[in-house]
């Protein structure tokens, strides 16, 4: 009787697009004859590099979206600041057009008589 023992390295990326190894994918089994187990080991070490290499797609889309979403949060906080300054310079703009007479808010040009007679009276 003999002890099989198969070990396969598994490699990732690093930061500079080097594959390095992670570690290893190990299965070992008692057996008589070594045909017979390496035909048993290896579904097993298929199935297990499927998981890993699932589970490494999986954390490579997470940092995909997580990329995405600090992405997509300094645009909102950019379109939020941009918007917060509009409001404030439309405030500005409706007080000056209303020392003239003028209402903002009407979706046509309203000027009020009060402001054009003081024109005219001058």
């Amino acid at each position: 009787m003999a002890i099989l023992k198969i070990s396969v390295p598994v490699y990732k990326l690093n930061s500079w697009s080097k594959h390095e190894v992670d570690g290893f994918v190990e299965v070992s089994s008692d057996c008589d004859n070594l045909s017979d187990a390496y035909d048993r080991l290896l579904p097993q070490i298929n199935e297990l590099l499927e998981k890993l290499q699932s589970q490494a797609r999986i954390a490579s889309e997470l940092s995909d979206l997580e990329s995405q979403l600090s992405s997509i949060q300094s645009r909102l906080s950019t379109n939020k600041r941009l918007l917060h300054r509009a409001t404030k310079q439309y405030q500005r703009l409706k007080i000056f057009l209303q020392q003239f007479g003028v209402s903002a808010g009407d979706n046509f040009l309203c000027i009020d008589n009060t402001f054009a007679n003081f024109v005219v009276s001058i």
